[in-house]
Formats: structure tokens, C-alpha cells, sequence
């Protein structure tokens, strides 16, 4: 303040420390540190920025040219979004994408994807074109992504280093080279983005045991589009068909595969999902599935039973306050698996045959509960069959479903987090196991906020199976979309001290399953 360009204790105002760092400063001076905003106040005669600190009614991470404010957002169940919010704190825009490092990990690549973000590379407004106002942010896969202020992932200065359009920078360094394609590769943590004001280029900072400056051209060719589109059935059958043939080739070269070992002893039935009783120290190889960090299943199996245990990590609340258990997949939160049972069956088969099932577990007024879909099971009563309707998705059809009165269920959960055990005879499933055994198999994790509505799909192999807004669609099984399991022998029998040492009597399948209540019986 007293213009001798040096700080003085007397001109500085302390507070308390901030445990959130700062982001970037923005073109007004201003520097946000997560809901405090620290703006100029007023320019001293010299030049001499002044600030004050102001409390913003939420947290964000830089302040745009246009009066709004991005952040990295969250959504449950555990989706990371790019946000802005308007300066009273209103969500304007979304879009899904994740933050941090993962260590040697790069997450598998697909056109929109946005992984392992790290921050703000460079923000200004094109000079030319219809892109306006637009930042870049750099991640942890290579990308440097462009971003426009009002919500568009416009493009990828840098890509992903799965983008099979991708390449490094070989040997050319010479001036001139050109390095369409670009990828900087993972762990490129200085990243830098900018525009002269002198002649309008632009640029990056790119390398590893090397600096370059990297001139970026074509910016100023960005378009917008104006039209209508009509969403007809036809287009939408043939856009799911053009998704699930793509995920088709995605799973086969995936080839997602878990273990199910044979477990001895039993695993103890409590919601804990105790890694060590379902075979982490086991030495039983791939045995557990995971969905990213949301998610894991473990299974095993006996002489008896099949064995399942999900873990989840941010997924909401186990809670489900549905009246109908044939529509649990649509009011709440649940688990399940998806299982070809009959290993002569087609592997490439796009609708369900005679043995494919899926079984859903849930929690109703916290009881749980077990649910059994099968799409073809001729011998069932025709009080089971169930079909939902819908015009643009069709009708989607089951032969039985049935609640199970013979599943053994113990689940844990907290606001954020649960797990879920069952114990299910193999009786039930139709399911008969010997070593060595591969089926088809998915299994997935269902969220909910309020416990009244699904608001998110994950699973492990069919990455198409992600909306909530069409129940034909959601009940469908869609089997060349799964995954396999593979069964595992170790012990002829199982010591019968065990938790579960009551074998199920010698009943039929249809003699396990509960029959269909009445309205006034459902759950």
C-alpha cells in the first residue's frame, strides 16, 4: 500500500489457514479457494492490486469471462461431472468426467469419454469461428480437452492414449513438424495452453525429457449447427443396435472373465463382505469383478450353493421402497447378476434362451429380498409370467418371475456405502457346476438418492446398460453383451460345519420358488 513494491506485516490481513488450495487465477485477478473468492477490491495509484476476501455460496474452482463459475462436481452414485453453476449457485450444464491420477492405470478410451482430469491448462476466447469463450483442460491419459463456457466438449487438442487415431512424438523435433494426433502421454503433469494477444496463435507446452512449444492451429474453424433432429423407434432401435454391436466388440476384446472358486470353508453371512473368507488369500486368481471404483463382486460356490458378495463404494443408500418386486430394477436401489446357466447355449445369442436368468437383490423396508427373473422357462405357471411395454422400446417378455423364499441375504449400509451377501441353492438357478465350467455372466449395481426411483445402472460388461427412463429396455437381457465366469473345484466336498450345514431338501425349482402374492402381499 505504501508503494515500495516490498510486503509489509501491517498491510497484510491474516486469517485462518485454508485446507483447500487454490485454482488458477481468472482474467479479473480473481482466485478461487473452494467457497472463498479472493477479487480485487480496488487498484492503487501505482497499479497495486488490493483484494478482499468474499464467501460464495459454493464451492468452485475458477471464475469464467461470463459471470459463471466451473467446478469438478459429483453426482451419486460416485459420477465426477464438469460443472458450472451461475453465481448464485445454479447448475447450468453437466458433463460426465473424473479427476486425479491413477497411478499406472489409463481407463479404457471411447469417443466423449473424460477421464483422470487434472486442471485448468489456459482459458480465453477465440478470435474466430464459433467456439467463443472456451477453456482447456489437461488429464491424466493424454488429453487436452476443449471445453466452451457454455457446455460443449468441442474437441481434443491432445488425445487419449487408447484413441487409435494417437501417436507420440517419434523423432520429429525439427521446426515445422507437424504432430496431428498428438497424445502427451500419462503422468504429463505441466500443462500449458494459451493465446498471443499480438497475432492471435495459439499454443501448448508439451514433452517428457523434453520442453516443446507446440503451435495449435484450426480453432477458429469450429462451427455450430442448427437443426432439428426427429427421434423416430426406427432411429432409436437402430441407434441401440449400433451401441450394442459396438459394445459387442468392446466385450470380445475385453473379454472380462472372473473366478468362482469353490469356498471352503463357507463364507460367513453378515453384509461385511470380509475379503479374506471370499478368496483374496486364496491364491484363486481373478476372483473378484470390479466396476471401476463403485463396485465389486466376489463369488464362490459349493456342492450346494452359489455364493455372491457386492461391494460398493458412493453407490447411495441400499433402500428401496418399491410395492411391486417384479419392477424392483425401477424403484430403488439393488444388486445383480445376470447368469447362462445352460453352457450349450448359443455364446453369440442376442435374445435370451432356456436357462438364462437374472436375479435381483434388494432391501424393502429393510428386510432384504431376492427376485428371479427367467425370460424362457416353459414349465412355469402362467401365474408367473410377467411383460412390460413400452412404444419406442417394445415389449420385453418373462416367463417367470418370482420372489425366493430360499435365498440367504445379509447386507451392511450406510448413506454412501453397502455391501450385500447371499447364499442361493443351485437348485433355484437350475445352475449345475463341475471344474472348469465357463458360463456367460454380468452383474451390476443399481443407485438410488430417496430410495422411491432408479437413478443409475453400472455394469461390469455391458457398458449400453446405463439408462433409467425406459423399463422394457432395463428388464431386457441382452446375453452377447456379458462377460464369463469360470468355475473352480478345490475340495470334493465342503466340511459340514459350515455356516449354511443344512442342505436344501429335494425339491423341484418351481417347488423352491415363492408363488406370486396377492396385491395385498407384495413385499
Amino acid at each position: 500500500r505504501n508503494g515500495d513494491s516490498k510486503p509489509q506485516i501491517e498491510e497484510v490481513t491474516f486469517g485462518p489457514k485454508l485446507s483447500i488450495p487454490l485454482g488458477p487465477f481468472d482474467k479479473q485477478l480473481g482466485v478461487m479457494a473452494g467457497s472463498i473468492r479472493y477479487q480485487v477490491k480496488e487498484f492503487l495509484p501505482d497499479g497495486t492490486p488490493v483484494f478482499e476476501e468474499k464467501k460464495m455460496p459454493f464451492e468452485a474452482l475458477y471464475r469464467l469471462d461470463n459471470g459463471n463459475y466451473f467446478r469438478y462436481g459429483s453426482r451419486r452414485p460416485q459420477t465426477s461431472v464438469n460443472e458450472v453453476v451461475s453465481p448464485t449457485g445454479e447448475s447450468l450444464w453437466t458433463y460426465s468426467a473424473s479427476t486425479g491420477v491413477s497411478g499406472l492405470y489409463i481407463p479404457p478410451w471411447w469417443p466423449g469419454s473424460v477421464t483422470n482430469q487434472f486442471g485448468i491448462s489456459g482459458h480465453t476466447v477465440a478470435h474466430a469461428g464459433d467456439l467463443g469463450e472456451f477453456f482447456v483442460i489437461h488429464a491424466n491419459t493424454g488429453q487436452m480437452n476443449i471445453w466452451t463456457a457454455d457446455g460443449l466438449l468441442a474437441g481434443h487438442i491432445t488425445l487419449h492414449t487408447g484413441d487409435p487415431r494417437r501417436r507420440g512424438f517419434g523423432d520429429r523435433f525439427e521446426r515445422g513438424a507437424r504432430l496431428d494426433g498428438l497424445t502427451l502421454g500419462q503422468e504429463h503433469f505441466h500443462h500449458f495452453f494459451c493465446k498471443t494477444e499480438q497475432d492471435n496463435k495459439y499454443y501448448i507446452i508439451g514433452g517428457h525429457n523434453h520442453v516443446s512449444v507446440i503451435e495449435v492451429k484450426g480453432l477458429e474453424k469450429f462451427k455450430r449447427l442448427n437443426g432439428e433432429i426427429a427421434i423416430t423407434p426406427e432411429l432409436r432401435k437402430k441407434t441401440w443396435e449400433w451401441d450394442a454391436d459396438h459394445t459387442r466388440k468392446r466385450v470380445f476384446s475385453w473379454a472380462p472373465v472372473v473366478e468362482c472358486p469353490y469356498l471352503y470353508p463357507r463364507p460367513k453371512l453378515d453384509g461385511s463382505v470380509d475379503k479374506d473368507e471370499w478368496g483374496d488369500e486364496r491364491g484363486y486368481g481373478n476372483y473378484k469383478a470390479e466396476i471401476g471404483a463403485l463396485a465389486e463382486l466376489r463369488m464362490g460356490h459349493d456342492d450346494n450353493y452359489l455364493f455372491l458378495a457386492w461391494k460398493t463404494t458412493n453407490a447411495g443408500p441400499m433402500r428401496n421402497t418399491g410395492d411391486d418386486f417384479r419392477r424392483s430394477f425401477k424403484t430403488g436401489a439393488a444388486v445383480d447378476i445376470k447368469l447362462a446357466t445352460d453352457p450349450k447355449a448359443d455364446p453369440d445369442r442376442r435374445r435370451p434362451a432356456k436357462g438364462d436368468l437374472r436375479l435381483l437383490i434388494t432391501v424393502v423396508d429393510g428386510k432384504p429380498a431376492a427376485v428371479l427373473y427367467r425370460p424362457v422357462a416353459p414349465n412355469a405357471p402362467k401365474t408367473h409370467a410377467w411383460k412390460t411395454s413400452t412404444p419406442a422400446a417394445g415389449t420385453t417378455a418373462f416367463d417367470q418371475v418370482v420372489k425366493l423364499r430360499d435365498a440367504r441375504i445379509a447386507f451392511s449400509s450406510s448413506e454412501n456405502n453397502y455391501g450385500v451377501e447371499a447364499a442361493i441353492p443351485l437348485k433355484t438357478l437350475g445352475l449345475k457346476i463341475k471344474k472348469g465350467l465357463v458360463l456367460k455372466i454380468d452383474w451390476g449395481v443399481l443407485s438410488t438418492e430417496e430410495g422411491n426411483i432408479t437413478t443409475a445402472r453400472n455394469y461390469w460388461a455391458n457398458k449400453t446398460a446405463v439408462g433409467t427412463t425406459d423399463e422394457p429396455t432395463e428388464a431386457r437381457l441382452s446375453p452377447d453383451l456379458w462377460g464369463h465366469v469360470r468355475f473352480t473345484a478345490l475340495k470334493d466336498k465342503l466340511d459340514p460345519d459350515g455356516l449354511l450345514n443344512d442342505e436344501p431338501e429335494e425339491e423341484t425349482i418351481e417347488d423352491l420358488l415363492e408363488e406370486l402374492p396377492t396385491d395385498d402381499d407384495l413385499f
